[in-house]
């Protein structure tokens, strides 16, 4: 997506493309071309189209909360700096929709608040750039919050389109296999392993709670134990051995417990299995196991319980879901066979 190494100088008067155009004629190596040249005209006004460092002051959200009751056609002289991505070029650069990791927020980019030689950095900007851009807060007449720009940075020069805006991504392979440009273009996604984050941390910090240790355990094992699956295989050059990637922590996570590092251990980590693969079910996934000394099968059961629904307050402040067309109420006691 970057420049490595200073590019050759062009022709400053050559003429630029304004916009991209998916067709025939120029396709993504046109584009790709044009963009360059935008990068290089940059260079050219002594402007490095990737720089390390900006001084953001705010997120989007935060923003959008600090001045949630900010009434309509109003300006402030209160000074912020943002930094995110262009989602959305209007009216040849002066509207622009930056998105950072929190949400978008409306840039307004006008020559009345911009130098020359800023508003010439407007017309090298393409969707998929990033930028940071230092401004007051103005709430426009239809209400949408925005930065009055008075100052504009090029943080990095993207040369390859994103997909086109109105159909978005909607190849399964592209998302699957190119992650983070369904992660750019899909809220929904974006949304999905936040939540995976959450849960993961809140899991810990029950464990925690409850007077578990967390601890790890090796991922290279001598033999594949611990469940009945087909292991992943690879060579230990200096020891000349094969070893096996676990697909499972039981017999570490057990003997933590015999040698009485703790009475209460848990690990939530990587396993592998070379099985079958589906979106359901992926051959290296996270795993809890927790083992507890003094403790039958039914504390273990109320355990599970009380992780469950004390995970689901926390994360998603609820315990009823619906999934398809089912209700889901995780309120305890929950039945048992």
């Amino acid at each position: 997506m970057g420049l490595t190494r200073p590019v050759d100088t062009p022709n400053p008067t050559s003429p630029v493309k304004t916009s991209d155009t998916l067709d025939e004629k120029t396709g993504i190596d046109r584009i790709r071309e044009t963009r360059l040249e935008k990068a290089q005209q940059l260079q050219a006004q002594g402007i490095n189209p990737y720089p390390y460092t900006f001084d953001k002051t705010h997120t989007n959200q935060g923003l959008q909360d600090h001045y949630a009751e900010l009434p309509d056609g109003t300006e402030l002289e209160d000074t912020v700096q943002v930094a995110g991505r262009i989602m959305a070029l209007r009216n040849s650069g002066m509207f622009i929709d930056l998105m950072d990791d929190t949400g978008k927020l409306q840039l307004f980019c006008h020559k009345e608040n911009l130098s020359p030689e800023q508003m010439g950095i407007v017309k090298l900007l393409d969707v998929g750039d990033m930028v940071g851009a230092t401004g007051t807060i103005r709430r426009t007449p239809r209400g949408e919050l925005s930065i009055k720009a008075k100052n504009l940075t090029v943080l990095c020069k993207s040369l390859r389109p994103l997909p086109e805006k109105y159909h978005g991504l909607t190849d399964v392979e592209t998302r699957y296999r190119q992650r983070y440009l369904d992660l750019i273009m899909n809220q929904d996604s974006r949304q999905t392993l936040r939540k995976r984050s959450e849960i993961v941390t809140a899991i810990r910090q029950f464990f925690v709670s409850q007077g578990f240790m967390e601890v790890e355990t090796p991922i290279l094992q001598a033999i594949a134990g611990g469940a009945a699956a087909r292991p992943f295989i690879t060579h230990h050059n200096t020891l000349d051995m094969d070893m096996y990637l676990r697909i499972a922590p039981e017999l570490f996570l057990k003997r933590l417990v015999v040698g009485g590092l703790s009475e209460k251990v848990f690990e939530l980590n990587r396993n592998f299995r070379n099985e079958g693969i589906s979106p359901k079910h992926n051959p290296e996934f996270t795993m809890l196991e927790a083992y507890q000394a003094y403790a039958d099968y039914h504390d273990m059961m109320d355990l599970t319980e009380t992780m469950v629904t004390t995970v689901a307050e926390q994360v998603f402040g609820t315990l009823t879901f619906t999934f398809g067309e089912n209700e889901l109420d995780l309120r305890r006691p929950w039945k048992r066979l």
